[in-house]
């Protein structure tokens, strides 16, 4: 059963078997179907998560993605993707010891684009850094853009936590900017009309008389 939109949306999008329904069963202590096999999640999964700030926000898990999709079974991947569309950030989880994942990264990032979905912000959060050497985790985790954790390990998640929580907070700042960069042409419109009415007032009101 969906719930309602009542707090902040995140959604989980990512390559298949990246870990997507695993990391979402840590931290929100749901029961979600984790297998290691193709779309073994098979439609939008939505837990609600308390972030350590105290607020809440509801939690999605996705289909993972695949690589070369057969056109007949996109519309169907596409479908189930209706409630990303209106999620406030995107978490994109990447199976970090997959020889692959460079590759892994730019599929999802083509299927966003094709989804429309590539302009919501999104964190990439390296998967399964217990799989990797000391220096593979401290390169993670010298990424500006990315946080690295362990989905089997719930003490590894507090770092993505607070990102979530900063990223939120931004878009919110954002999108209030943005609301109020809208209104302004609106408001100088007003204004401006105003003027010329005050101005064609004045005029009407002036004496004009002809020279002699």
């Amino acid at each position: 059963m969906l719930l309602r939109r009542e707090q902040p949306t995140v959604s989980l999008v990512g390559y298949t078997n990246a870990g997507k329904s695993t990391l979402l069963n840590t931290i929100t202590g749901a029961s979600v179907l984790a297998e290691d096999k193709l779309f073994a999640t098979l439609d939008t999964r939505a837990r609600r998560l308390r972030l350590p700030q105290g607020n809440e926000i509801v939690l999605t898990d996705t289909v993972g993605f695949i690589r070369n999709m057969p056109k007949d079974l996109f519309a169907a991947f596409r479908a189930t993707f209706e409630e990303a569309a209106d999620a406030d950030l995107l978490l994109e989880v990447v199976d970090s010891s997959d020889a692959e994942h460079q590759t892994h990264i730019d599929t999802t990032q083509k299927l966003l684009e094709e989804l429309e979905l590539d302009q919501i912000p999104r964190l990439l959060v390296y998967n399964k850094l217990d799989r990797l050497s000391p220096d593979e985790v401290a390169a993670v985790k010298n990424e500006p853009d990315a946080v690295g954790l362990s989905a089997l390990d719930k003490s590894t998640t507090h770092v993505l936590l607070e990102r979530i929580a900063a990223l939120l907070d931004q878009a919110e700042h954002d999108r209030e900017n943005r609301a109020l960069a809208a209104q302004m042409p609106e408001a100088w419109e007003r204004e401006l009309i105003a003027a010329e009415e005050a101005a064609q007032q004045s005029s009407e009101g002036d004496d004009w008389h002809p020279l002699a």
